[in-house]
């Protein structure tokens, strides 16, 4: 359905919002409220501390509920294939590296057939723009960078401390690889495939609804969900992690890139930065040789030392941020004011 073309600014009494000139697919809402801001073309970002770009209030019921669904079904289609090949029930189609680049796809796709049904080519493309959308604080990239560099470090310390070994010097010698698993990692390995759907599409729809906070749970544990299959694929890597152990870990890594996404400005690259450095980190052939160390060798679960970790970062991101944007300082309540 082709959208029709807004000659006029009309005022939406009854949401607060307002809408811009240009066509509906190319334009943003843009709230009264100061928790979400969705940024129309031509209109400046700093008119709000949390920039939350979305498109035009979707046209079609539902839209959000069908984006998940086709998200799963893509996803779990292909790992289907790949575990029915592994046990010899069925022939492989493709390598298993090709079955597994082809699942992680899952959002994109998801993200872009539902965006189409939604909004047609002109959302399709508004979408993939936010791919470009990279201009946010300078800050935020080193946090995006440095976040995940520091916090898989801290678990790294802790195994040690807690009579852990280095990885072998096998694995260890592979950071020569580190570009070509960044790059493999940041287009089809948890970076551009999966955040246009998340960050890109879900999340500023969630929010719209929810807030930031409550938003970042629903995601999480929708994150979580999505990765269900791999653990019925053998040597996937999260076969060896406890399931409810990770879903505490997307929730709290959903929660951190909320605080990314919203902080820098609605800035999708931030998140993708982020989220790939990341999984670098704790998906490398340096991290999962940890799981291949004899137990006298092993000190606590690596992966519980930095689920802890992401864990008490994220709770105090919601602790002491506004949980409406997760963004900025949270407000006092009335019932903590003086005197209340």
């Amino acid at each position: 359905m082709k959208l029709a073309t807004l000659t006029h600014v009309m005022q939406a009494h009854d949401t607060g919002r307002v809408w811009a000139r240009g066509t509906q697919a190319e334009c943003r809402m843009q709230p009264v409220r100061q928790d979400t801001l969705a940024v129309a073309r031509g209109c400046p970002e700093s008119t709000a501390r949390a920039n939350v770009y979305r498109m035009a209030a979707p046209s079609r019921p539902f839209v959000l509920r069908y984006f998940f669904v086709v998200a799963y079904a893509w996803t779990w289609a292909f790992n289907l294939v790949k575990i029915l090949a592994q046990r010899g029930i069925i022939a492989a189609p493709l390598p298993f590296i090709g079955l597994d680049i082809a699942a992680g796809l899952g959002p994109l796709v998801a993200a872009l057939v539902v965006t189409g049904y939604e909004a047609g080519g002109a959302g399709r493309r508004a979408l993939l723009g936010q791919l470009l959308r990279w201009r946010a604080p300078g800050r935020w990239y080193v946090s995006a960078i440095l976040g995940p560099v520091v916090l898989t470090a801290g678990a790294f310390a802790l195994w040690l401390a807690t009579g852990g070994s280095p990885p072998p010097a096998a694995a260890l010698a592979q950071w020569t690889l580190l570009p070509v698993y960044f790059v493999y990692i940041l287009l089809v390995g948890g970076g551009v495939d999966e955040e246009l759907g998340w960050r890109g599409y879900a999340l500023p729809r969630l929010q719209e609804r929810y807030g930031a906070t409550i938003a970042s749970l629903i995601l999480g544990v929708a994150w979580a969900g999505w990765h269900i299959p791999a653990w019925f694929a053998p040597g996937s890597g999260q076969d060896a992690i406890s399931f409810p152990v990770f879903v505490v870990s997307t929730i709290a890594a959903a929660i951190l890139l909320t605080y990314l996404y919203n902080s820098s400005g609605g800035s999708l690259p931030v998140a993708i930065l982020a989220h790939t450095v990341f999984d670098l980190c704790t998906t490398g052939p340096w991290s999962r040789a940890l799981f291949t160390l004899p137990p006298d060798q092993r000190g606590l679960d690596a992966f519980n030392l930095l689920t802890v970790i992401v864990g008490i970062v994220a709770l105090s991101v919601v602790l002491t941020t506004d949980p409406r944007t997760l963004t900025g300082r949270r407000r006092p309540s009335r019932a903590d004011a003086p005197g209340a």
